[in-house]
């Protein structure tokens, strides 16, 4: 004979044995209870078994640590650990931004698809913040086929790391020292290049640190990707779509050979020819003499042959892949653009060379600083100009070039010209400025500031405080020494009924109200106000050997403490007994 079992199981009633021949069968007929359960259920339970007065003092015991701490932190000097440990060495560091020394097609585009903050930009007057700023990062000169990369002697011109400085030096020769400065807070693990809109008179970091400034490219890179939040400032930087580089004329009257990666076309003679063909539509000759013809020639050509689109296909066949693109319509992202760009320039012997970095960004209105996200990446062309000996920035994307007039219009300078940001994610934003501002600050002087600031208000609140108390006591004590009449002593007379109305009130009504209450936010019956209250009588005997309670008090006390609720006494009036005859003894 073998035991018997049921279990409920999705609306059934499994019935069967103990005895391994006896098979589970269903019945109907049950509904197992974790079927019945409800949210309600569950938080009233849950209400039930909270305590809230612990809960409300544990919240306010983690606020009080936090605040705590963070003031400690202001006050505490800190210090760069891991810049003088080995384990700076070992960190795995990848570039969030993607932006190296070889970006192949789609690189770009990926990086665009991540919406988080990249950089942060401070200025010290917003008025004369850019509409549309580029922010340059890379500059590549040599074509792969598959995308663009950085020579091997740039590369090695940008690896030539100086003895650490905290300044550098820019091509800005003229200052203007009504002019701005700017401080970009960059995220960790963004990239070793760094941010820039143009020249700049000077760049200074926090501390000394290891950079390679190339002024041909207009470059400052950092010897590895930042593992932590890095922060440099600039002054008189530009924001012009033209770089001056004499330097780099004046080279190539010396020797025809420099900067000829800015020259260099596809290897192959067949795409060199259908890369010809496709510049004869768009300058019958294949020549021009006047650059900026030939950019807004070209840029109009390719806005009217491709379409943009962030997921573009290059059409299949033999050749290289730009100029495949370029003989067709498809669509293309930005890469594409630019690279057909400096390509068409190439061929009409006119040095270019492809830039990526940022282009954009939209204003905090909570924290009043510039933000740039991945997803503001982009790419765009530089050709030179030998009449000007400059380098002059287009942007071939559809949708993206300004004109130069755009730029000059004072109506369309300034942060208010910039899109604005007032979203959610803004406002958390704005409190990783206000990290940055105060705590990975260039100036200590504001982490100082901010210190005593915060003991002002204190001191402040305190005075405040302690001068109202003093105000209210001085005003008691004059009021006494003022001549007493029958006035003054029906006010002491009404008042002083008022409070033993109000003391007797509590005791006949106020402790009943108040144990109720409490009984209705507390649902278990170990937290039970009432019984809680009759065990502390009960343990009172303990207290005193000589005291017993009577019988009767002690029955009734019990019947509070361990007995259903439907037989108990009056609550209020046992524990007024117990009061009297406690104190009577």
């Amino acid at each position: 004979m073998g035991y018997t079992f049921e279990v409920g199981v999705r609306g059934y009633l499994w019935h069967g044995g103990l005895d391994p021949g006896e098979p589970c069968r269903p019945q109907a007929g049950m509904v197992p209870s974790w079927t019945r359960g409800s949210w309600r259920n569950h938080f009233t339970k849950l209400r039930a078994a909270t305590d809230w007065r612990l809960t409300v003092l544990g919240i306010a015991g983690f606020t009080a640590m936090v605040v705590l701490s963070g003031l400690l932190f202001l006050a505490i000097p800190r210090f760069d650990i891991q810049s003088s440990l080995f384990l700076d060495q070992l960190i795995t560091r990848s570039t969030k931004s993607g932006f190296s020394e070889n970006i192949r097609f789609g690189d770009v585009t990926s990086i665009t698809e991540d919406n988080s903050l990249a950089f942060v930009v401070d200025i010290t007057d917003s008025s004369t913040f850019p509409s549309s700023p580029y922010w340059r990062m890379v500059v590549l000169d040599e074509y792969t086929g598959e995308g663009f990369k950085l020579s091997t002697e740039y590369k090695r011109r940008l690896n030539g790391f100086r003895v650490p400085r905290r300044r550098i030096n820019g091509t800005q020769t003229k200052p203007d020292y009504l002019a701005p400065t700017w401080t970009i807070y960059m995220g960790p693990g963004i990239s070793r290049y760094l941010p820039i809109t143009g020249d700049f008179y000077w760049m200074g970091f926090q501390e000394p640190t290891n950079f390679a400034f190339n002024k041909e490219l207009r470059v400052v890179a950092l010897q590895r990707e930042p593992v932590k939040m890095f922060a440099y400032e600039t002054w008189n930087m530009g924001t012009s779509d033209t770089l001056y580089g004499a330097s780099f004329a004046l080279a190539r009257r010396d020797d025809p050979n420099v900067g000829a990666n800015f020259l260099a076309l596809p290897e192959n003679e067949t795409d060199r020819t259908r890369l010809t063909a496709v510049l004869r539509q768009i300058l019958p000759d294949g020549k021009t003499t006047d650059v900026r013809e030939f950019g807004f020639a070209t840029l109009k050509w390719l806005g009217g042959m491709h379409p943009y689109s962030l997921s573009s296909a290059v059409p299949g066949g033999d050749g290289d892949t730009l100029v495949r693109w370029l003989e067709s319509e498809a669509a293309g992202h930005c890469e594409f653009f630019g690279g057909s760009f400096v390509l068409l320039a190439r061929s009409a012997g006119i040095p270019a060379r492809i830039v990526t970095g940022f282009r954009g960004g939209r204003w905090n209105d909570f924290s009043n600083s510039f933000m740039v996200r991945n997803s503001n990446a982009h790419a765009w062309a530089e050709i030179f100009d030998e009449a000007s000996s400059s380098w002059i920035r287009f942007d071939p994307t559809p949708g993206n070039y300004i004109d130069a007039s755009f730029l000059n219009d004072p109506n369309n300078l300034g942060a208010n010209a910039a899109a604005r940001d007032g979203s959610w994610t803004a406002r958390l934003d704005s409190l990783r400025v206000f990290w940055y501002r105060r705590i990975v600050n260039f100036d200590t002087e504001s982490q100082v500031e901010l210190v005593s600031a915060t003991k002002k208000f204190f001191q402040t609140k305190w005075k405040s405080v302690v001068d109202w108390n003093d105000t209210k006591i001085t005003g008691v004590r004059d009021w006494f020494k003022q001549p007493w009449d029958t006035s003054r002593l029906a006010l002491i007379g009404a008042t002083t009924t008022s409070v033993v109305f109000l003391f007797r009130g509590w005791q006949k009504f106020g402790r009943r109200w108040w144990l109720a209450l409490r009984r209705s936010t507390n649902r278990r019956s170990d937290h039970d106000p009432i019984r809680r209250e009759a065990s502390r009588w009960l343990r009172r005997e303990a207290k005193r050997p000589t005291f017993k309670w009577p019988t009767e008090m002690q029955a009734e006390l019990l019947r509070l403490r361990f007995g259903s609720s439907e037989t108990w006494p009056d609550p209020d009036s046992v524990f007024r007994a117990a009061k009297s005859a406690w104190r009577s003894t």
